[in-house]
């Protein structure tokens, strides 16, 4: 750390006054604020004071056989080592060089170097101060004053901007500012902005923009300008006025970016609204005519009506649409407007329950508003009440659905004439017959007898059958109520209380979604019955029947959920079967007519159900009920 020295230039300290006086220097040296230290060509380091070692983290000690250059950075080593040239004329020298710190720190210092007499010694008397918070300093600056560039760059770029004095006139004009005017930058500066006003604003508009600045406030608004050529402009304008340190407004910062395209096309678009306002107040379909923002520019009396009664909104321009439809339609809404805008048309039916329970149908169209030149001005959504239509539909989907039902019973009522009537029937007459023609034996004859009242009572309970299966289609018109699903679970847990008991039953129910519906109690009931019967007798062998029981809630209606543990059925096989008439599974072990999932499926869909199943086997059993509400 240090500068060439020179004798004859140099400063000479001869300590020949014992060592009391060489305590004195010790100490004046280490009360310096700033690091210093004497090297001696001859011996080396012979001072280094407290600053230096508190820096760089030597002492006296560790330094005292190295070498001058030893401390410093590589890339610094050959500008020192000129700078310390023992033969050089300069007594003095000040230059900055990292130094190598004990802990390998880099430290900047600032040196001032003396070439110096000590003790009769050719020496060096180096003083060194650290930099290393102006160094910083001076990086933060220039990465401010790099990024302030860069902020310049990008708004010249992107911006039209002009600067002025206190009192208006114009100091600065970017590029920009000069290809929209057609001014060029000398026939601007020292002018106003007047220059380009196209007399578009009213006395009131201008006097209130100045009056907002110079009270040191931020200006924002759309200004009509015109250019040198006499074309009008239109820029969204953000004025800025700067305040020194007295409180004083120097200059003026307007930051502007061209919107003309923007305002033709509103223009064009209220045009395009005028020509057809008089067709939209006269509709009864609701139009609504929005931006490309989706912001509200017009709408007709009807959609005034459709927003108050559908969407409890007034209706104001400037809304934002989307927002007032229900959180569930309203993405729905944002997408189709967007691909409204993107040149798509756009149509789908929307359904809005009523506060009665009733349900209103409305076909949405979405169509793109566009210019001569095909440029999309905003979009047009026009909606048209379809609920008689579409009550119309949904009566003939259940007409027809009812037709299908039927068919399906048919083919259900010929198969157990084919098949469960025929065979008691054939054998009632045979039996009736031989007894005709007189048995031969008195055993013969009760035997007759006997399989003639089994053949009988067999058809008995066909006939049984038939009158439920018509007693559920009969019973359809009977009154619906609100009917608990806990209390109908309750009601069935009592009643078959001792086979719960027996068969060491678990039923888990969760009804936290819904624990009710609007339905016939008696069918509601006979459904939980026959389903948690019916997983009681399928039971897996030595395996505690466990059924669980839940209601969800659907956007259609209620969804009810029974699962079990049982030994459930191979649907791969005999999927087809389930709910069939007379179908029976695991016979072998367990007894049963085949009537009840039959039963259930009818009961299902005569209320308005539908039901599923899924099942494994030895696994388990789950039947999904689905209501409409």
């Amino acid at each position: 750390m240090g500068v060439n020295s020179n004798s004859e230039k140099g400063l000479s300290f001869n300590d020949n006054s014992g060592d009391s006086n060489q305590n004195s220097s010790d100490d004046l040296i280490n009360i310096l604020p700033n690091g210093f230290a004497i090297y001696s060509f001859e011996k080396g380091y012979l001072q280094w004071n407290k600053k230096l070692e508190e820096v760089l983290g030597y002492s006296l000690a560790d330094v005292v056989s190295m070498g001058p250059l030893d401390f410093y950075d590589d890339a610094d080593k050959e500008m020192v080592a000129q700078k310390m040239q023992d033969d050089a004329e300069v007594v003095a020298v000040e230059f900055d060089a990292v130094v190598i710190a004990k802990d390998g720190r880099r430290v900047p210092i600032a040196h001032y170097v003396k070439a110096i007499i000590y003790n009769g010694q050719k020496c060096m008397a180096i003083s060194g101060i650290d930099i290393s918070e102006i160094k910083n300093t001076e990086a933060a600056l220039q990465k401010t004053i790099k990024e302030l560039s860069d902020y310049k760059i990008a708004l010249d770029v992107s911006s039209i901007v002009s600067k002025t004095d206190p009192n208006g006139i114009i100091n600065f004009v970017n590029d920009n500012f000069c290809k929209v005017s057609k001014y060029s930058r000398e026939e601007l500066i020292g002018q106003d902005h007047r220059i380009i006003n196209s007399g578009y604003h009213s006395k009131e508009f201008i006097e209130n923009m100045w009056q907002t600045i110079f009270n040191g406030n931020i200006w924002r608004g759309d200004i009509c300008n015109k250019a040198k050529d006499g074309i009008t402009y239109w820029v969204e304008s953000t004025i800025v006025p700067f305040i020194n340190e007295q409180g004083k407004i120097w200059q003026y910062v307007s930051i502007r970016k061209d919107i003309s395209d923007r305002k033709r096309a509103e223009h064009a678009l209220l045009n395009s609204e005028a020509n057809l306002k008089t067709i939209f107040d006269t509709s009864d379909t609701a139009y609504t005519l929005l931006d490309v923002d989706f912001k509200v520019l017009s709408f007709n009396a009807e959609a005034s009506k459709f927003a108050l009664n559908e969407l409890n909104w007034k209706g104001e321009v400037g809304d934002y649409l989307p927002d007032y439809f229900l959180p569930g339609k309203k993405h729905t809404i944002e997408k189709a407007l967007e691909d409204a805008k993107a040149g798509k048309h756009i149509n789908y039916e929307s359904n809005h329950p009523q506060p009665d329970g009733t349900v209103n149908w409305y076909l949405v169209m979405i169509y793109p508003v566009a210019d001569f030149d095909a440029k999309v001005l905003g979009v047009i959504l026009s909606v048209s009440n379809i609920t008689n239509r579409k009550l119309a539909d949904l009566q003939r989907e259940k007409l027809t659905a009812d037709l299908i039902q039927r068919n399906k019973d048919l083919e259900q009522f010929k198969y157990i004439v084919s098949h469960n009537l025929r065979a008691p029937v054939a054998n009632i007459i045979g039996f009736a017959h031989e007894l005709q023609i007189g048995p031969s034996t008195e055993e013969e004859k009760a035997m007759y007898v006997k399989e003639l009242a089994e053949s009988a009572s067999k058809l008995d309970n066909v006939i049984k059958d038939l009158n439920q299966i018509l007693q559920v289609k009969r019973e359809v018109s009977e009154s619906k109520e609100l009917v608990s699903f806990s209390e109908t679970l309750q009601n069935i847990e009592v009643s078959i209380s001792n086979m719960i008991k027996a068969e060491g039953v678990e039923i888990h129910a969760d009804f936290t979604a819904i624990n009710e519906m609007n339905t016939l109690k008696s069918y509601l009931y006979s459904i939980f019955y026959n389903l948690i019967t019916n997983s009681i007798k399928y039971r897996r062998p030595n395996v505690p029947p466990v059924i669980k029981i839940s209601s969800h809630k659907t956007d259609a209606g209620i969804t009810l959920v029974f699962e079990d543990n049982g030994m459930g059925i191979d649907l791969d096989k005999k999927g087809d079967q389930v709910f069939g008439l007379y179908k029976r599974f695991h016979t072998q072990m367990v007894e049963g007519k085949g009537m009840g999932l039959f039963m259930t499926k009818t009961q299902v869909e005569t209320i308005g159900g539908k039901i599923t199943v899924n099942s494994k086997v030895d696994v388990g059993t789950e039947f999904i009920l689905e209501f409409v509400a």
